[in-house]
This record gives structure tokens, sequence and C-alpha cells, in this order.
């Protein structure tokens, strides 16, 4: 892809005065700088109005361009969010799920927004607090790695980052 075959969302994305390194494996990169360089990159991730756009633009590329870090997830995170994406589809959805109102989603975008507000140094007594839920029940969902989540879950937790973070949350709920 050029330049000028890239979508037009590039030119808003924060990674675009970062070096390309930040978000590409590094040959021969030890274990632990490998952990540090994806944080960085997951950090101006977290910062980037069009993170949800990229993420589902790499989930989309049917090439594996090599790209790490992406959308605010590793290679391997997303390959994951796409097998989570498969099990959620052939999961039972909708009110007769026992104790659901609403349903269920799928829960790593849920999980990335806990991320990113994390990452932008809010406590999880703060993302409590702003989802109206108790701490200990953020603190669970983001520690576990459920393929869905209950639709009141996912809905707080957006509100949550439109909340503490200023900007809208995506497309979370279906």
């Amino acid at each position: 892809m050029t330049l000028t075959d890239a979508p037009s969302w590039h030119a808003q994305a924060a990674c675009q005065d970062e070096t390309a390194e930040l978000f590409y494996e590094v040959f021969h990169e030890s274990a632990q700088d490998r952990v540090h360089r994806q944080g960085a990159a997951k950090r101006v991730c977290a910062t980037c109005p069009v993170r949800t756009v990229c993420l589902e633009d790499a989930l989309a590329d049917t090439i594996d361009d090599q790209a790490e870090v992406r959308g605010g997830m590793t290679a391997e995170e997303r390959r994951t969010l796409l097998r989570e994406r498969a099990v959620a589809l052939a999961a039972p959805t909708g009110p007769d799920l026992p104790g659901m109102r609403r349903g269920r989603v799928e829960s790593a975008a849920t999980l990335a927004l806990v991320a990113d507000m994390r990452a932008a140094g809010h406590t999880l007594a703060a993302i409590a607090e702003a989802a109206g839920m108790a701490k200990d029940h953020v603190k669970r969902f983001a520690r576990r790695r459920h393929a869905t989540v209950a639709v009141e879950i996912a809905d707080a937790l957006a509100a949550a980052h439109t909340a503490l973070m200023g900007a809208p949350a995506g497309a979370v709920a279906a």
C-alpha cells in the first residue's frame, strides 16, 4: 500500500509521529524489551482517536502485515479476539440466557476499553465509580478472559470510558 492508498483515518492516527520500530517486532529482541516496546506502542494506541477503526482494519486484513501492535493489540491478541468473535457468534444470545436481560456481546472490545482507561492512568476504583459498578466486579472482569460479557456490563464500561476519556468508546455492544 502506498501513502496515497492509505485510508483517510490514517492521517488522524496517534502513531503518525512515532517510529515504525515501536509497532513492529524487532529481530533478536529480548522478552523484556518486547514487553516494554509493546507497552509503549499500546500507550500510543490508547490515546488514538481512531484506535477502534484501526483495530477493525487490522482484524479485517487477510494478509498478516507483520505489524505486531495495531489498534492497541498485539498480533496474538488480535488472533485471540478473532477466535473469541467466532465463539461469540456460535454462542446463544438474547434474553433467554439466565440472569441476562439483553444478552451478551464479545468481551474483547470491552476489555480493550478497560485497558485504555488503565493506560491513561485511571484506577480500577475510578473506572468502577464511573461505570456505577463495584471495584471488585471491574477487577474480576479485567482479570478474566471470557469470550462474552453481559451487555449491561459492556454498556456501563463503555459509558465509563466516555466519561473518563472524553471520547466515544466506539461500537462495543451489538
